[in-house]
Formats: structure tokens, sequence, C-alpha cells
């Protein structure tokens, strides 16, 4: 239970598996958040990983949701005002040999090309802003503005716009607080189908 709880805080808090690993030995909330005592020893990043592969992706998914759902009834979380944002998901291939092939055999390396010879024909080259540039995926979540707490994650690849990505991580209901990414007319007919 308490290693869950560890990896609850995780996703609460944003943070890598070394950063939780510091976060927990340095702070003293979180290491009664998470059931350790002052002087306790705390888990190494490994354990972290560990936990997280024994219990999968979708089962750890399913708790989190019934987490959230819990919270939602008791009236800790809700759907008035959300906030919706998307960040780089850098993958963690290494496109030197991709690049090598690209530039043996194509003019540029854009999506067209890398699919050709590309080891994750998943990940894709995105663009933020107008220079900031990565290769990979791209994360878009929603947060309870009044709790802090994330309510919905989804993963797409990197060329995936911002506001086509809002469709798997929109609320029920309420106002959604966005940046200029997602300032579209057809997005704002989306929204209020919803109840937004």
């Amino acid at each position: 239970m308490r290693l869950f709880k560890c990896i609850r805080l995780q996703f609460m808090e944003d943070l890598s598996d070394r950063q939780l690993e510091r976060f927990i030995a340095e702070n003293n909330v979180a290491k009664w958040f998470c059931g350790f005592g002052l002087a306790e020893k705390t888990p190494t990043h490994t354990v972290f990983t560990r936990v997280r592969e024994r219990i999968g992706t979708q089962k750890l998914a399913k708790i989190f949701s019934k987490i959230r759902d819990q919270l939602k009834a008791n009236g800790l979380m809700n759907e008035i005002y959300t906030f919706v944002d998307a960040s780089a998901l850098i993958a963690k291939t290494n496109l030197w040999k991709e690049r090598d092939e690209i530039k043996k055999k194509q003019k540029s390396m854009d999506n067209k090309n890398l699919r050709k010879v590309a080891h994750d024909k998943q990940a894709k080259i995105g663009c933020k802003g107008k220079n900031k540039y990565w290769y990979g995926y791209k994360k878009h979540v929603s947060v309870d503005m009044r709790s802090g707490l994330i309510n919905k994650v989804a993963v797409t690849a990197a060329n995936v716009l911002d506001m086509d990505g809002l469709k798997s991580v929109a609320p029920k209901q309420g106002a959604v607080y966005a940046d200029k990414g997602y300032c579209a007319a057809k997005l704002d007919q989306q929204m209020a189908k919803r109840g937004c």
C-alpha cells in the first residue's frame, strides 16, 4: 500500500522516478503521506519502476480513474473550472541513425520521410511555437483548478495540434481555460456542445 501511495504522489506532483525518490527522502509531509517514519529509509527510484511494471498500465489507469471518481463523489474535485494544456514528451530513441538514413535518401527530415526509417513508427516530429521542435509525443492534460489535481491525461503523436488533443481530456461541463493554441471557432462549437 505504501508503494502505491508513492506512485499516486508521483502522479499528483508530476515527478520522474528519480525526482520522487528525492522528494520522499527529503520531504516529511511526503513521507507521512506515503506511510514512512521520519527516520525510516525510503525506496530508490528503481522500486517505483518495478511497481508500475507489476501493476501494468491498464490497471494503473483504472485505479487512478476510480480515485478520481471518489474524489468527485466527495466534492473534493469537480469540473467547474478546468485548465487544459499540452507538453512535449521526447522519445527515448536515438535519432542519429534515422537522420543519417534520411540524409542518404531524402532531402529533409519531416514526418513523412521519418516514418520510412524511424524505429518508433508512432513517434513524430512536433513543434511548439515557431522554433521548438522535438521528436516523440505530446501529453495533453486537464487539471481541476480548484484542487490542482489532474483530471485526465492523454498521449498523442507530437504532430497532433493542441486543440485536436483537447477532445481526449475535455471536461463534460464548466469553464475551460487554455492558451492561444486552443483558440479556434470549431473548438468553441465543440465545447459548447459538451456544455462547456
